[in-house]
C-alpha cells in the first residue's frame, strides 16, 4: 500500500506533463505517429498503473484478512478449548461436592449412630443403678432377717431359762438319763466338731481360690487399664494438653484409691477370717475345757457314789444289826440333809433367775438400740437413695435436653452448609452459562464483522471492476477523440482537458478507494485489539475465577480435612469413652461379686452363730446339770454365759463394722458415677465446642473474612486480658479460702493453668519436701521429692525472695530422673512468703511429654497473693479481740484494704524457714466479715487493682511514655476499656456507687495526679 502513491506520481509526473506540453494552446498537432505512440505508451503506463496498484491492495488485504482470520481462528480454538476445560473442572467440583455431600450424609449418620450408643450405655448405667437399687433392698432385707432371727434367739434363750427352771426340780434318776443323753450330745458334739472342721477346711479352701481368682483378676484389670490409661494418655496428647494431664491425675488417683480401698477391704477381710477363726478357737478350746472338766466331776461324783455303796453294802453285811437302830437316825439325817440341799436349790435358782432377768434386759436394750440403729440408717440410705435418684432423673433429663439441642443445632449447621453449597453450585453454574453466552455472542460478533469484511471485500472487487470498465470506455472514447483529430483539431484541446478531467476523477475515486479501504483496514485493526483485549480482560476474568475456584477448593479441602480431623477426635473420644464405661461396668460387676461374697460370709457367720447358739443350749443343759450337782458347776456356767454374751457383743460389732463397710462400698459406686457423669458431661461439652467451631469454620469459608494487620494486633492485645480474667478468677478461689490447705489447694489449682507442670514444696529448715503436683502423676511419688534448700536454685530464691528461672537439674537432679525433664530445660521457681520467710516452693515448667509455656508473670501474682493473704489472715486471727471493738465504730462504707507486699529484707534470709503447718496456728485463722457488703468491696477493689497491674504490667514502655506527654488514656485506650468493661461487667450491677476501677486508675496507673491520663479520660 505504501508504495503505490509513489508509482502514480511517478507515472503521472513525464507523461503528464510532456502531453500537456505538446497539446499546449496555440502549438501544432502532433501528427499521427506520435499520437499512436502517445496513445500506446499512455495505455500501458495506465495499464501497468492500475493493475499493479489492484494487485498490491488484493494480495495486502488478503494476507493481512487471512492473519487476522488465522488468529481469530486460534484464539476461538484456544477459547473453546478453555470453556471445555471449565465444563470438565465444573463437572469435577459437582462431584467432589457430591462427594462432600456424602460424606456429610455419612458423618452425619455416624453421629446419630454414637449418640445412639450413647443413649444405649445411659441406659445401661440405669440398669446398672437399678440392680444395684435391687441389692441393696436385698441386703436391707437380709439384715431385717438377721434381726428376726437375733430376736428369736433371745426368745429362745428366755425359753431355754424356763427349761432350766423345770430342769432344776429333776430327780436322780433324770440325772441319769441327762448322763445318757450328755454322753449322746458327747458324741454328736464330736460329730458336729469334725463337721466343723470339714466346713472350716472347705472355707478356708474357697476363700484362698477366690482371694486368688481376686487377685489375678485385679493383676489382668490393672494391666488392662495400664494400657487403657497408656492408649489414652497417647489420644489426649494430640487433642488437649492441659486437660490430658488433669485427666492422667484424676484417673491416677482413682485407681490409687481403688487399689487403697481394695487393700484395706483385703486387710479387713483378713483380719475378720482371723478373728473368726481366733473366736471359734478359743471357743472351741473352752468348751473342750468345760467339757474335760464336767466329766471329770461326774467321774468324781461316779466315784464318790460307788465308793459310797461298797462302804453302805459292807456297813450292811457287817453292821445289819447296828442299821435296824440307826435307821431312824439315819433317816432324819438324810431329811435334815434333803431340806438344806432343797434350800440351797431354791437359793441357786433364784439367783439364776434374776442373772438371767438381767441378761434378758440387757439383751433387749442392746436390740432396741440395734433396731433403732438399723432404722436410722436405713432411712438415712432411703433419704440418699431418692436425692440420688432424683438428681439422676435431672441430670438424664438435662442431657437428654442438651442432646436434643445439639442435635437440633447440628442439622441445622448441616442443612445451611448444604444450602451454602448450592447456592455456590449454582452461582458456578450461572457464571458458566453466562460466560458460555457471552462467547458465543463475541463469536457470533466476530462471524458477523468477517462476514461485513467479505461484503466489503466484494464491493471493492466490483468497484474495481466498474472502474476497468470505464477506463475501458474512456479508451473507446479516446480512439473516437483521435480518429476525429483530423477532423476536429479545435475540439482536440477540449477533448483532452475532458480526458484529463476523467483521469483527475479516475485517480481521486481511486485515492477515496484507497482510503476508504485503509479507514477500513484501521477499523478492523481497533475491532481486533479491541477483541483482544476484550480477550485479555476475558482471559484476566477467568484466571482469577480460577483462582477464587482453586481457593475455594482448598478451603472446601482444608475444612474437609479438619471435619475429618475433628471427626476421628470425637471417635477417639467415644471410643475412650465406651472403655471407660466398661470399666466402670467391671467395676460394679467386681463391686457385685463383692457384695455377693459379703452376703455369703453373713450368711455363713449367721450359720456360725446359730451353731454357736446350739452350742450354747447344750452348755446350758451341761449348766443345769452342774447347778443340780454343785456350786462350781454354777460359776462355770455363769462364766460361759458371760462369755457367750461378750462373744454375742463382738459378733454384734463385727455385724457393724460389716455394714459401715456396705456403706462406704455404696459411697465408692456413688463417687463413680459421679466421676463418670463428670466426665460425660465434659465430654458433651468437647462435642459442643468442637461443633461450634466447626460451624465458625464454615461461616469463616462462606464469608471469606480476611483479618488485616490491625485487626491482628488487636486480637494479640485481647490475650492477656483473657490470662487477667483466669488471674483474678484463681486470686478469688484463694480468697474465698479460710484454711491454709484450702489457701494451697487454691494456688495449686489456680496456677497450675499457667503452667505445663506445677508442684508445691513445703520448707522444713534446710529441706522441701513435695507436698503435691499437678502432672507429676499420683501425689504420693511427688511427695517423696527432697530438695537442698542450702544450693542451686534453692539457695537463689531464698536469699531474693524472687522468683527464679534456670535449669531444672540444678533445681533438684532426682526430680528429672523419676518424672523426666521440661521440654526446654528451664524450670520456674517461685517464693511463698510468709511473714518475711519463705515457707514454701511452687515449681513451674513447661512439661516433658503435653509442653506448656510457663506464664511467669500471672504464677508470680497468684502466689504473691496467696502470701499475703495468709499474712492478713494471720494479722486478723492476731487482732481479733482489737477489731471486736472497733468494728462497732467503723462505718459500713469503709472496707479495710489488704495489706501490701512485704518488702524483701536481706537478713531474713539467712533464718530459719518455717513450715506451713507451723504457720497454719497462728497465720490462719481468719474472723467472719461482719458485713457481706464490705466483703463484695474488698473483692471489687482487689479486682480493680489486679486490672490495672496487669495494663501496668504489658504496658510499660506506653505508661512511661504517656506519664511524660500527658497522654496516658489516648496510648492505653484499648486495654483501659476492656478492662472497664470486664470490671463493668463484674462488678458493676453490685457497687454502684463507688468506681473502683477509676480510682485504682488515677491512683495506680496515673500516680494520684489526674492531668496525666489526659484530656479525653471520663
Amino acid at each position: 500500500m505504501g508504495a503505490t502513491p509513489h508509482i502514480i506520481a511517478q507515472s503521472r509526473n513525464p507523461a503528464r506533463t510532456s502531453i500537456c506540453a505538446n497539446f499546449a494552446p496555440g502549438k501544432r498537432i502532433f501528427p499521427v505517429t506520435s499520437l499512436d505512440k502517445i496513445r500506446e505508451s499512455i495505455d500501458e503506463v495506465v495499464a501497468q498503473v492500475m493493475l499493479s496498484h489492484a494487485d498490491q491492495l488484493r494480495n495486502d488485504v488478503t494476507q493481512r484478512l487471512q492473519v487476522f482470520l488465522d488468529e481469530d481462528a486460534k484464539h476461538l480454538a484456544g477459547v473453546e478449548k478453555k470453556l471445555r476445560d471449565r465444563s470438565e473442572q465444573a463437572k469435577s467440583l459437582e462431584e467432589k461436592l457430591a462427594q462432600t455431600r456424602g460424606e456429610i450424609a455419612d458423618k452425619q449418620k455416624h453421629i446419630d449412630s454414637v449418640e445412639g450408643q450413647l443413649r444405649n450405655l445411659e441406659n445401661e448405667t440405669a440398669k446398672s443403678r437399678e440392680n444395684s437399687q435391687r441389692t441393696e433392698n436385698e441386703l436391707r432385707a437380709r439384715v431385717g432377717e438377721l434381726e428376726k432371727t437375733l430376736h428369736e434367739e433371745t426368745e429362745r434363750l428366755k425359753k431355754e431359762s424356763q427349761e432350766l427352771a423345770q430342769l432344776l426340780e429333776l430327780s436322780q434318776e433324770e440325772v441319769k438319763q441327762l448322763q445318757k443323753r450328755e454322753e449322746e450330745q458327747k458324741n454328736r458334739l464330736v460329730d458336729l466338731d469334725k463337721q466343723i472342721d470339714d466346713l472350716r477346711g472347705e472355707m478356708k479352701e474357697a476363700l484362698e481360690k477366690k482371694d486368688d481368682d481376686y487377685k489375678k483378676k485385679l493383676k489382668a484389670k490393672d494391666r488392662d487399664l495400664q494400657e487403657k490409661v497408656s492408649e489414652y494418655e497417647q489420644r489426649l496428647e494430640n487433642s488437649s494438653k492441659t486437660k490430658a494431664e488433669a485427666l492422667d491425675a484424676k484417673e491416677r488417683e482413682k485407681n490409687d484409691a481403688i487399689g487403697q480401698k481394695e487393700q484395706e477391704f483385703n486387710s479387713k477381710i483378713r483380719d475378720f477370717e482371723q478373728l473368726l477363726e481366733m473366736s471359734q478357737q478359743d471357743k472351741t478350746s473352752a468348751l473342750q475345757a468345760k467339757d474335760e472338766e464336767i466329766a471329770a466331776k461326774i467321774r468324781d461324783f461316779q466315784g464318790q457314789i460307788a465308793s459310797l455303796h461298797n462302804e453302805h453294802s459292807e456297813t450292811v453285811r457287817q453292821k445289819e444289826e447296828h442299821l435296824s437302830q440307826k435307821l431312824s437316825e439315819f433317816e432324819s439325817h438324810v431329811q435334815s440333809l434333803h431340806s438344806t440341799h432343797s434350800e440351797a436349790l431354791q437359793g441357786k435358782e433364784q439367783e439364776l433367775k434374776a442373772r438371767v432377768a438381767e441378761v434378758e434386759q440387757l439383751l433387749e436394750q442392746a436390740q432396741k438400740e440395734a433396731h433403732e440403729k438399723l432404722q436410722g440408717k436405713e432411712r438415712e440410705l432411703l433419704d440418699q437413695v431418692q436425692l440420688l435418684e432424683e438428681l439422676l432423673v435431672q441430670g438424664q433429663h438435662a442431657r437428654e435436653q442438651q442432646l436434643e439441642a445439639k442435635d437440633h443445632e447440628l442439622q441445622e449447621a448441616l442443612e445451611e452448609q448444604k444450602n451454602k453449597f448450592d447456592a455456590k453450585l449454582k452461582e458456578l453454574k450461572s457464571q458458566l452459562s453466562d460466560r458460555d453466552k457471552t462467547f458465543a455472542a463475541q463469536g457470533g460478533e466476530l462471524q458477523e464483522r468477517i462476514q461485513q469484511l467479505e461484503k466489503e471485500l466484494a464491493d471493492g472487487h466490483k468497484q474495481l471492476t466498474d472502474l476497468r470498465n470505464e477506463l475501458q470506455e474512456s479508451q473507446s472514447v479516446f480512439e473516437q477523440t483521435q480518429r476525429q483529430l483530423d477532423e476536429l483539431n479545435a475540439k482536440f484541446q477540449q477533448r483532452e482537458e475532458e480526458f484529463a478531467g476523467q483521469l483527475k476523477n479516475a485517480q481521486q475515486t481511486a485515492g477515496s478507494v484507497e482510503n476508504s479501504l485503509r479507514t477500513e483496514l484501521d477499523q478492523v485493526k481497533a475491532q481486533v485489539e479491541d477483541g483482544r483485549t476484550r480477550e485479555e480482560s476475558l482471559r484476566h476474568e477467568l484466571e482469577e475465577q480460577q483462582k477464587q475456584s482453586k481457593l475455594r477448593e482448598d478451603d472446601l479441602l482444608g475444612t474437609h480435612s479438619d471435619l475429618q480431623n475433628k471427626h476421628g477426635e470425637i471417635l477417639a473420644q467415644k471410643a475412650d469413652l465406651e472403655g471407660m464405661q466398661s470399666l466402670w461396668e467391671q467395676r460394679e460387676k467386681e463391686l457385685s461379686l463383692q457384695l455377693n461374697d459379703f452376703e455369703k460370709r453373713l450368711s455363713e457367720f449367721s450359720s456360725a452363730e446359730q451353731a454357736w447358739q446350739k452350742r450354747e443350749q447344750e452348755l446350758l443343759g451341761h449348766r443345769e446339770q452342774v447347778l443340780s450337782s454343785s456350786a462350781e458347776a454354777a460359776q462355770a456356767n455363769d462364766k460361759a454365759l458371760q462369755s457367750s454374751m461378750e462373744d454375742q457383743g463382738r459378733l454384734q460389732t463385727q455385724l457393724d463394722g460389716l455394714l459401715d463397710e456396705l456403706g462406704h462400698v455404696r459411697e465408692e459406686l456413688q463417687r463413680t458415677q459421679e466421676a463418670h457423669y463428670t466426665r460425660e458431661h465434659q465430654l458433651s461439652e468437647e462435642i459442643a465446642s468442637l461443633r461450634t467451631e466447626l460451624a465458625q469454620r464454615d461461616s469463616a469459608v462462606a464469608a471469606k473474612v480476611v483479618v488485616s494487620a490491625p485487626q491482628a494486633a488487636r486480637a494479640a492485645s485481647s490475650a492477656p486480658v483473657e490470662d487477667t480474667a483466669a488471674v483474678a478468677s484463681s486470686i478469688e478461689q484463694i480468697h474465698a479460702a479460710r484454711t491454709q490447705t484450702d489457701i494451697l489447694k487454691a494456688l495449686l489449682e489456680g496456677a497450675s493453668q499457667f503452667s505445663g507442670r506445677s508442684g508445691i514444696l513445703v520448707v522444713h529448715g534446710r529441706t522441701a519436701t513435695g507436698w503435691a503436683g499437678r502432672g507429676f502423676g499420683a501425689d504420693a511419688d511427688f511427695r517423696r521429692l527432697s530438695v537442698d534448700c542450702a544450693g542451686g536454685i534453692a539457695s537463689k530464691v531464698v536469699q531474693g525472695r524472687k522468683y527464679v528461672r534456670g535449669p531444672a537439674q540444678e533445681f533438684d537432679a532426682k526430680l528429672v530422673e523419676a518424672f523426666g525433664g521440661p521440654e526446654n530445660g528451664q524450670a520456674y521457681v517461685f517464693p511463698l512468703v510468709i511473714r518475711e520467710r519463705v515457707a514454701a516452693f511452687f515449681y513451674a515448667d513447661c512439661g516433658s511429654h503435653v509442653t506448656r509455656d510457663v506464664a511467669y508473670t500471672s504464677i508470680d501474682q497468684v502466689v504473691r497473693s496467696a502470701g499475703e493473704w495468709l499474712d492478713e489472715l494471720a494479722k486478723n486471727k492476731n487482732a481479733q479481740p482489737q477489731a471486736t471493738a472497733s468494728a462497732a465504730a467503723a462505718p459500713a462504707s469503709a472496707p479495710p484494704r489488704p495489706a501490701p507486699t512485704p518488702a524483701p529484707a536481706p537478713k531474713a534470709a539467712a533464718a530459719a524457714v518455717q513450715t506451713p503447718v507451723a504457720v497454719a496456728a497462728t497465720a490462719v485463722a481468719p474472723e467472719a466479715p461482719a458485713d457481706s457488703a464490705d466483703a463484695t468491696r474488698q473483692r471489687a477493689r482487689r479486682f480493680a487493682k489486679l486490672l490495672v497491674d496487669e495494663i501496668k504490667l504489658y504496658n510499660k514502655e506506653a505508661v512511661d511514655a504517656g506519664r511524660q506527654n500527658h497522654d496516658l488514656y489516648d496510648r492505653l485506650r484499648e486495654s483501659i476499656d476492656k478492662s472497664r468493661a470486664s470490671y463493668e461487667k463484674r462488678w458493676g450491677n453490685q457497687i454502684t456507687d463507688v468506681d473502683y476501677f477509676r480510682e485504682e486508675l488515677v491512683r495506680n496507673l496515673a500516680e494520684n495526679n489526674v492531668a496525666v491520663l489526659g484530656n479525653n479520660f471520663r
